[in-house]
């Protein structure tokens, strides 16, 4: 049990850190957005812009954790 969830809580993180950063410091690398849009005409539309950088990171991160335990 200990072998799964220390890698996944390092991973996940990791990536909050590095898009706290993003988000801190407007780098637009490790930046996590989501903008919602009400249109005149009813409905909804919202876009999401997601750094792949911070998932990699973290991802890496966990995988190096597990194979070190």
């Amino acid at each position: 049990m200990k072998k799964v969830i220390l890698p996944l809580l390092a991973a996940v993180a990791t990536m909050v850190l590095l898009f706290w950063i993003g988000a801190t410091f407007d780098l637009s690398l490790l930046d996590f957005s989501l903008v919602l849009h009400s249109p005149d005409d009813g409905g909804f539309n919202f876009n999401v812009d997601i750094a792949l950088l911070p998932i990699a990171l973290g991802l890496i991160t966990g995988f190096i954790l597990e194979r070190q335990l």
